[in-house]
């Protein structure tokens, strides 16, 4: 064997054993395949990291943009807000009323159902909650409403809590338009559900996603209690129902305010997402990451989650329904890296337009339903169609907002049984006014979120409908139609049900 040379003669001279394991050509051979290895590797991170974004450049532009969709300032003559927070010192939450009374009168109704409530705990309720209703029905006809959020702290950051006061304002201004009702007084009853409508653009007044659902919370309230009064205070007079069909209001477009929020989200996310990776924002899952891998792994999901909300935007702006797994389905093929924070938001969001726009199906019915009184009312007889309702009553044919059809009209022969805690039945007869759901199908105006007994025939026909059904199937799961039911009038003999999906005729 020849003298060692170079780095094995420096290694002979020091330790004589590391340089014996050095000479050896197997040994030699195994860290020379570990360096090949190794290098297309460090290559690869190499080409990523010249491929990577800029976080600082992102950051700039992502602020930017989010801080363009804050609203401009309102003058405090103008500003809805500042009613809105002297009654909250003011306001006296239904329930909590309520509660007081049990241990001091014995009370027997529910809390949370002011229908249940003798007529002398509703009057106590109102008197002692005046003061805060005077100030919601005074913000109500304020033109307008600015939170003055700092939006710069990111969603995280983002103080909501006024969304949490005006849930709470919703349930306070629904008792009062069932308490109203009951007493006769439907004017006052009529300005209850002007007040909740409006409380809901008022939540909405920041197009953020969280602003809207509670919007589209608040106008579930609205549509309750419309169809609470329909049914179990029903108005007599034609100026009572105007006074409703006046509150309740046509607009605004769903798929508008969803792609408002979508955008928001998006210009949200990905300032958070530029602030992780930066080390501002308080919680990130890059912080831990060395900085040059970290941002790597940060320009595949800030990609991954641009360009899902690119998508769900665009959907919005089409007025397409998004279908429930499409995203995921999507993700699963295309997705660049783990794109966990787009998977995080897929779920929610997939979800969020079908809320906006059952509430929207729900306020056409409200408004269809009225209009269907007032004609009774008026004419003597029940309509027949919904074209009918053109142009005396509504200005147009009632339209679904998800599939811009037609409202449906049925006359129920098997009335309305509730199953839940809250309700009373409803005779034969009712009319059912409804938009098809997010299914697709006519469920005959029935819905799995009402508390309702599904007819069994009813039951059949729907479960006919979804042959690959599993053994664990309900009917009363899968119908989801947005409806409302106006009951016959008093006295009045059943009418024979009209084919479902189909107008009846005179």
């Amino acid at each position: 064997m020849p003298p060692p040379t170079g780095a094995a003669h420096v290694l002979l001279d020091s330790d004589p054993r590391l340089a014996a394991w050095y000479l050896c050509f197997g040994h030699r051979a195994v860290w020379g395949l570990l360096f090949l290895a190794g290098l297309p590797v460090a290559l690869g991170l190499l080409l990523l990291r010249a491929q990577a974004q800029d976080p600082q450049a992102n950051f700039e532009r992502s602020r930017a943009d989010l801080l363009a969709f804050k609203p401009a300032p309102v003058p405090d003559a103008q500003n809805a807000r500042l009613d809105y927070e002297a009654a909250g010192a003011l306001y006296v939450e239904p329930s909590v009323f309520y509660g007081a009374l049990t241990p001091l009168q014995g009370t027997q109704g529910d809390p949370h159902d002011s229908w249940t409530w003798t007529e002398q705990e509703g009057l106590e309720y109102l008197e002692s909650g005046a003061p805060g209703f005077d100030l919601l029905h005074a913000a109500t006809r304020k033109p307008r409403c600015d939170w003055d959020l700092e939006y710069a702290k990111g969603g995280i950051a983002l103080p909501v809590g006024h969304l949490v006061r005006l849930k709470g304002f919703g349930r306070g201004l629904l008792v009062e338009a069932s308490l109203r009702a009951r007493a006769g007084d439907h004017a006052g009853a009529a300005r209850a559900v002007e007040a909740l409508f409006m409380l809901a653009r008022r939540a909405e007044s920041d197009p953020m996603l969280i602003s809207g659902l509670v919007a589209v919370s608040i106008e579930y309230m609205a549509c309750q209690a419309v169809q609470d009064i329909l049914e179990r205070a029903t108005p007599s007079r034609t100026e009572e129902v105007r006074a409703y069909l006046d509150a309740v209001p046509p607009g605004p477009d769903p798929f508008q305010s969803i792609s408002a929020a979508m955008k928001c989200e998006r210009a949200m996310g990905l300032y958070e997402l530029d602030r992780m990776v930066l080390g501002q924002a308080r919680v990130s899952g890059l912080e831990v990451l060395p900085r040059d891998l970290g941002q790597v792994v940060y320009g595949g999901e800030r990609a991954s989650y641009e360009r899902f909300m690119n998508a769900i935007v665009a959907k919005c702006e089409a007025r397409e329904s998004i279908q429930v797994g499409e995203f995921r389905r999507a993700f699963d093929a295309h997705a660049d890296g783990s794109a966990i924070f787009a998977r995080m938001m897929i779920p929610s969001i997939e979800r969020a337009q079908e809320q906006y726009l059952r509430a929207a199906d729900l306020r056409v019915a409200a408004r269809a339903a009225l209009a269907a009184l007032l004609y009774r009312l008026e004419r003597g007889r029940d309509v027949a169609a919904l074209e009918d309702l053109v142009p005396a009553y509504l200005p147009e044919i009632p339209r679904g907002w998800r599939r811009g059809e037609p409202l449906r009209l049925r006359v129920d022969a098997h009335g309305y049984q509730p199953t839940g805690p809250h309700g009373r039945p409803v005779p034969p007869g009712l009319l059912r006014i409804y938009a098809l759901g997010h299914n697709g199908e006519d469920d005959y105006g029935y819905c799995k979120w009402v508390y309702e007994k599904l007819p069994p025939e009813l039951e059949a026909k729907i479960a006919a409908r979804v042959p690959d059904r599993d053994a664990n199937f309900s009917a009363q799961s899968h119908a989801d139609d947005a409806a409302f039911r106006l009951p016959p009038p008093a006295g009045a003999a059943a009418a024979p049900s009209a084919p479902a999906g189909e107008e009846l005729e005179e």
